[in-house]
């Protein structure tokens, strides 16, 4: 059973995550109104985030107006990139997927998702 309390919409949104001085840069996958699924950007070493962290999230929507919202990590993972880079860098690189819970929404977000 599936529990989340909103459906999912598929999206492909540039994002930076901005956890104290650490930036990650990485793509919003799928959006709901109360969260989202996102992956970093494929590094030689994926950050790290534990579920409970608390994030700010800066989005870019295709409008190309930036959002701000905080948010905390309900569930992360890394991965092994699959394609092209994983076969010219070494170490291969990899990814942190990660599910979200947004805490602080703007007007302008709620906006945006009822259009999509």
């Amino acid at each position: 059973m599936d529990k989340r309390s909103s459906n999912r919409k598929k999206v492909n949104l540039h994002a930076e995550v901005i956890l104290e001085s650490e930036y990650h840069l990485g793509f919003i996958e799928n959006i709901s109104e109360e969260g989202m699924f996102m992956r970093t950007a494929p590094t030689a070493a994926a950050p790290s985030f534990s579920p409970g962290t608390m994030i700010n999230l800066k989005v870019q929507l295709p409008s190309g107006e930036d959002l701000n919202m905080r948010c905390r990590v309900v569930w992360s993972y890394k991965t092994p990139h699959e394609g092209l880079a994983s076969r010219i860098i070494t170490p291969t690189p990899e990814y942190t997927a990660m599910g979200m819970q947004i805490i602080d929404a703007p007007a302008k977000y709620q906006e945006f998702i009822a259009t999509v």
